[in-house]
């Protein structure tokens, strides 16, 4: 599993998400992590620097490889699979 909260400043409350979603690209597991802890598009992309169009490329690939349909959905599997960890 990847820590991926090491490098940004007090990750988000009191979460502390490891994500291990295999070969899933870049920025992608930091999307994941974001929509778990229920951020919109426009938070994410100011979070994570970012425009909303790269989050929605984001989030369109991570559906289309994990054959889901709503970010609901994604946070559920990630949830469900241990892609992330809540403490």
């Amino acid at each position: 599993m990847r820590n991926i909260c090491g490098d940004y400043a007090g990750c988000i409350g009191d979460y502390a998400w490891t994500v291990s979603i295999p070969d899933s690209g870049s920025g992608a597991l930091e999307v994941v992590r974001l929509v778990g802890d229920g951020r919109s598009n426009d938070e994410i992309g100011a979070e994570l620097g970012i425009t909303t169009k790269t989050v929605e490329g984001h989030l369109r690939r991570l559906f289309e490889r994990l054959g889901v349909q709503s970010r609901t959905e994604l946070a559920t599997r990630a949830l469900r699979e241990g892609w992330l960890e809540v403490p």
